[in-house]
């Protein structure tokens, strides 16, 4: 029974304080599974269903007859087989198109030829069937939890007037946004407020479901993306549908920290150890790329003006930013047997736009193909795959990138944080304009497109560092000092030097600013409540929180740098230790430390010639120029290496950069470089060549 309460405004909704009770019918048994594969026929000769399934270790192998012939497949493989043969589905004889039987691997066209057409095989199969692996022991259960939660967040509700009159659907659809907004609201609250014990016993069995090997497959991203609320989640002898574990995810992506700081004691307790984070926060943005990429365009009524503009999708998912952004930022958190597949695999998501890209194909070298993606993204207009540098030089089969071609087949390397938030950094919302209409496209030199020219200005140079943390020395490469580098220049704090708070002369708002780099861990502008983080730590001197501890990696991210000198002070000096009689709201510092442990990763602290202070991608040296870049929303981090002849008769010297990555520089970040710089008329917008 699900017991439900009113908000202040009289609406009824679900009581978060009950837990939910398993529904009639949850974890439906394997045989009775409705598979929705052969109606209605959607060719002549029938249907087929598609498999999506984690191929496992590839040299575990098994055998299966297969037409009367002896074949061997993955012991995972052939685990889900053996399940699905009990569905009447495939007892009435039902087809299965499954990637490993269907395509010969050993023949490089016909797989060329194929993986062009998956994403028209997922699209058009009559249904999708997913095999998460072997049930285990309260593998139900959680399933069971997902479908109750599912109840509180059910995103096919704002598409139920979907069919009526255009002012209508639009209007319901912002109504369904607005409630399930609070829905949403109410269940994180509630959860954040100390309700998580209600389903403790459930916390751990709930990680292990989520860090199945199946949630982090590229592919999946691909194939979940292509198919539809419907899809039969098998585990074991049990099966739900991808609508209740997408939905479910929306709640459980909003206390992710939360769920991890007690799921960390938890597995204390049983002796062991978090390996790996979950794949909530991953699972609920691959639903929010299916969702936006299925959801219906409403049309407008003529001539009509529409009293609101509904919401095209969920907006409490994880992703922000364009389509694009979304699928590379999935890509980079996924793992792939072959580094190729980090494109191959995304090509057909919805919603992405066409890169016109060339057909697969795997004889290319892995350094051909990421360089022909990064130019097809760079051309249609966008700078966006800088996100994903993170300045160490790439060699892979012997061959180096180019420092603009982000590192997809980053394993074991670790990706930087993602910088996120609506920034404008170069001042211009159109695109690539200069002035008066001018367009500076960035454009491959036709002699060698290894080289890239884009447009911008020098803003700043790096004067000062903060020390490369702990747990990113393991996937550090470089001769350069990783501990701090005081800067050269002192840099007095004055009120309304520039800085994202000009007005207020407390240089602390800053450190916290660029701490959570201006947003919180979904990308939605950060407030005042965040400032906590300067209360929300141990002693930065004293000895670190404990192992197991969920504040060790943001603690030690601080202590590394504590003697950093900013505005003639030491970072450790803006702290104030955490007490137990002045402790900072939980909700707001949780929501803070998720925001920090997002942003620093791979980064490190920096402080400008200027005396701005900046969060930089880790592999940054002193004297690096920070570059304003035009059509591009956020600062980018260069370093001079060279140089080389250019000009009409080839007699003039210009510099080659390469880039490091993407920075947040609290202060430069919406166009204030440009007033001081540009507009000022103290410099000119010139070309920069990057290899």
């Amino acid at each position: 029974m699900v017991i439900g309460y009113e908000d202040e405004d009289g609406n009824p909704i679900p009581n978060p304080n009950v837990r939910p009770q398993p529904a009639q019918g949850s974890g439906t048994k394997l045989k009775k599974a409705p598979l929705q594969g052969d109606n209605p026929p959607r060719f002549t000769w029938g249907n087929y269903v598609a498999m999506s399934y984690a191929w496992g270790d590839p040299n575990e192998k098994k055998e299966i007859i297969l037409n009367g012939h002896s074949v061997q497949v993955t012991t995972n493989l052939e685990s889900g087989l053996r399940h699905f043969r009990n569905m009447e589905y495939f007892r009435k004889g039902g087809k299965i198109w499954i990637d490993a039987l269907c395509i010969n691997q050993e023949d490089v066209p016909e797989r060329n030829e194929q993986v062009a057409k998956m994403g028209l095989i997922y699209k058009q199969a009559g249904n999708i069937i997913v095999w998460l692996g072997p049930e285990s022991d309260s593998s139900d259960s959680v399933i069971i939890l997902l479908e109750q939660f599912s109840i509180y967040y059910r995103t096919e509700f704002m598409e139920a007037m979907d069919d009526k009159d255009p002012h209508t659907a639009h209007s319901f659809r912002e109504v369904a946004h607005i409630k399930l907004r609070r829905s949403l609201q109410v269940w994180v609250k509630k959860l954040t407020d100390g309700n998580l014990v209600l389903f403790e016993d459930i916390l751990v069995p709930l990680y292990d479901f989520f860090i199945r090997p199946y949630w982090r497959r590229l592919w999946i991203i691909q194939e979940l993306g292509m198919g539809r609320a419907g899809m039969a989640m098998v585990v074991g002898n049990h099966v739900t549908q991808w609508r209740y574990i997408r939905d479910a995810v929306f709640i459980l992506a909003g206390v992710t920290e939360i769920l991890k700081e007690r799921t960390i004691e938890l597995l204390k307790m049983e002796g062991r150890e978090m390996e790996e984070e979950s794949a909530i926060t991953h699972i609920a943005s691959i639903a929010q790329i299916e969702i936006h990429g299925h959801r219906k365009i409403l049309n407008r009524p003529d001539g009509q003006p529409l009293p609101i503009h509904s919401t095209p999708g969920p907006t409490s998912g994880p992703l922000r930013g364009t389509s694009l952004k979304r699928v590379l930022e999935l890509a980079s958190y996924s793992r792939a047997s072959n580094a190729r597949d980090r494109v191959f695999g995304l090509l057909e998501l919805p919603g992405l736009p066409h890169l016109k890209l060339p057909f697969p194909d795997y004889n290319k070298s892995t350094r051909q193909i990421f360089k022909e993606f990064a130019q097809a993204c760079i051309l249609r207009g966008s700078l966006e795959i800088f996100a994903f540098l993170d300045g160490m030089p790439v060699r892979y089969e012997n061959n180096s990138f180019p420092s603009w071609v982000p590192p997809l087949n980053h394993k074991p390397r670790q990706p930087p944080g993602i910088i996120e938030g609506q920034w404008h950094a170069s001042g211009n919302q159109q695109g690539f304009v200069v002035g008066d209409g001018v367009f500076v496209y960035p454009r491959f030199l036709p002699a060698n497109d290894d080289l890239l020219e884009c447009y911008g200005f020098i803003v700043e140079t790096i004067d000062g560092l903060g020390a490369i943390h702990t747990r990113d020395k393991v996937h550090f490469e470089g001769t350069f000092p990783f501990g701090v580098v005081q800067p050269r220049n002192k840099h007095p704090f004055t009120n309304g030097q520039g800085g994202s708070f000009a007005d207020d002369a407390d240089f602390g708002n800053h450190i916290w600013y660029t701490l959570v780099g201006g947003t919180s861990v979904n990308g939605a502008r950060a407030g005042q409540e965040f400032r906590c983080l300067l209360d929300g730590f141990p002693s930065l001197s004293g000895p670190p929180p404990p192992a197991h501890s969920p504040d060790l990696a943001n603690w030690e991210f601080l202590s590394n740098s504590r003697t950093l000198s900013l505005a003639n002070a030491p970072l450790s000096s803006y702290f104030t230790p955490l007490s137990w009689t002045s402790r900072p709201n939980p909700a707001h510092l949780a929501a803070a430390k998720a925001a920090m442990t997002a942003r620093t990763l791979g980064r490190r602290l920096a402080v400008t010639n200027s005396g701005f202070m900046a969060l930089v991608p880790m592999y940054t040296q002193p004297d690096d120029v920070v570059l304003i870049l035009i059509g591009h929303s956020k600062p980018v981090v260069a370093r001079e290496v060279g140089w080389y002849m250019s000009g009409v008769n080839g007699d003039e010297k210009r510099s080659l950069y390469t880039i490091i990555g993407e920075a947040f520089v609290s202060g430069l970040m919406m166009w204030e470089g440009m007033r001081r710089d540009i507009y000022s008329g103290k410099k000119i917008i010139e070309s920069f060549m990057f290899m």
